[in-house]
This record gives C-alpha cells, structure tokens and sequence, in this order.
C-alpha cells in the first residue's frame, strides 16, 4: 500500500508539474506553434506570426487612413503613434515577470503578437461600423427600442424578436418589432330586456416600424392590427404572427421579374388563420393591406 501511495503522489506531481511551466503558446497563436516542442521552436513560431499580423496592421492601417480627412487622419495617426509604445511597454513589463531568462523574449514576442492581433480586430470593427454607417449604441438596448419603450409604455414589446429592412427605399434599414396591447372597454350590453354593462377587453398587435439615425432621436411609424375575426378592414385572427421581409413590388409588377431592384422591402404577415397582411411604402407613409391568393 505504501509503495502504491509513493507512486501515485509521484504521479500527481508530475501531472501538477505540467501546469507550472511556459504557458501553452499554442493557444495564442494557434496555426503557427502547435508543433513546437523546444523554446527555439517556440520563439520561431511565435516570431513568424508578429510578421503576419505587423503586415496585416499595416494593410489595415493604410486602407483606413486612405479613406480619412486630413483632420481625422492626423488624430488617426496620433492614436497609433501612442498605442505602439503603450504596446511596447506593457509587453516588456509581461516579460519582465518571468525571471527565467531564455523565456524573456518568447513571453514579450508573444505579447507582442497577441496586442497586435486585438489591435488589427479593433481597427477592422470600426472599419465596417463606419463602412455600414452603423449609429453606435451606448446601452444595453439600442436606442430606438429606448424610444418605443419611453413613447409607448403601455405596450408589451416583444424585444428580443425584431427584424432589420430598408422599407422606406431611402437606402437605410428600418427596425421592425411587434407588441402587444390590451384595453379594458365598457360596452351595453341587453339581455332579456335587461341593460347592464360589462367590460371588453380590446387586444391589438401593433407593429412598430423605426428609424435608426446616426444622431438625433429615433422615429417610429406604429401600426395597429385588431384581433378580431369579424372586421373587413385589415386585421388578425389571433396575436401569434409571422412576420416575413419579402422583396417590394412595384405599381406596374406583374410577375417576379419586375420586382422593385432598389433593394427596397416590404413586410408580409400571417397569423396562420386570417387572410395574411402586407406593410409597404407608398413614398408617403406606410399602408396596410390584405394579400391576395393570388399574391397582388
């Protein structure tokens, strides 16, 4: 039993040992060390994949810089001028925790290589925001749905389901979210030649429709869908909908291929009972119609 115990509690230091070495350098830079197995190796891998993301910084930096004004390109480079010797420092601190000297380099080269990498990623995402003219959000819902819940307080919105189109064919999407609301009524009701009153309960889906400008506050267009089968002016039958973003089509179209070609959308809603609605602009303002079977 003792010799059983000698040789497990050997094991378990070895196991533990593994841990307490250089850090798994594979996992930094995955694709360029994962064969290493020596720290000449290591700092070879890790050397050829600085190359890689100093080119890619630079390829980066270059096709933003060619799309600045002189204004923004001045502040453009002073922030990269700063960020290369904060970048420098901090990794010659990292390489200075280590006090085995042969690992100094391998760790600062490394650290090097991983602040260069979030620098390519943090300059390609603001690359595309401003590329797709994305207003930035501050919060931990976007700003028109700030704007809805503030304008309208008393409907339910469901938002974690909602649905981005250019449906104003200004070239800009639009951002689509449904609610719920639900009005208590005093109807007359006669009985037996009784009148008494009761309440009603009106329940309407509406379908709020946003602007997401830049700056400035956001705008939202709101359409109302009864719930009631018994309407003939546009409505539904029951408050689980569908909505589908579906290619607009134009006054003159009369088969698929004379579809609109700006891009522009419109919205197609069904509830799987009531005959299914559309929501399209009419260069003025949003209408609500049935669909056809014919689909027109």
């Amino acid at each position: 039993m003792r010799y059983f115990l000698v040789v497990l509690s050997f094991c378990v230091l070895a196991f533990a040992a593994t841990f307490n070495g250089p850090p798994a350098f594979s996992q930094r830079h995955m694709g360029y060390c994962d064969r290493a197995d020596s720290t000449a190796d290591t700092l070879d891998c890790i050397n050829r994949h600085n190359q890689d993301v100093q080119k890619k910084l630079n390829d980066v930096f270059t096709d933003i810089a060619a799309g600045q004004s002189d204004e923004t390109k001045a502040l453009l480079n002073d922030a990269q001028k700063n960020w290369i010797p904060y970048r420098n420092a901090q990794c010659a601190w990292e390489a200075s925790l280590t006090e085995t000297a042969s690992l100094k380099r391998v760790y600062e080269l490394s650290c090097l290589t991983a602040m260069t990498d979030r620098r390519v990623a943090l300059l390609e995402a603001v690359q595309s925001r401003e590329a797709q003219e994305e207003p930035r959000e501050f919060s931990a819902q976007p700003r028109w749905m700030n704007a809805l819940a503030h304008d309208h307080p008393q409907i339910f919105w469901r938002y974690g389901e909602w649905k981005s189109a250019d449906l104003d064919c200004d070239g800009h999407d639009e951002q689509v979210m449904t609610g719920l609301s639900v009005a208590q009524t005093q109807e007359v009701v006669i009985e037996k030649d009784a009148v008494s009153e009761a309440q009603r309960q009106d329940i309407e889906v509406v379908v709020a429709i946003s602007e997401n400008p830049p700056t400035g506050r956001p705008k939202a267009a709101l359409l109302r869908l009864p719930v009631t089968p018994k309407l003939d002016t546009p409505h539904i039958c029951r408050p689980a909908i569908r909505i589908d973003i579906k290619d607009r089509k134009t006054e003159q179209a009369d088969d698929e291929e004379k579809m609109a070609g700006d891009g522009c959308k419109m919205l197609e809603i069904s509830d799987r009972t009531c005959t299914p609605l559309s929501i399209s602009w009419d260069e003025k303002s949003y209408v609500l119609n049935f669909i056809s079977a014919s689909g027109e």
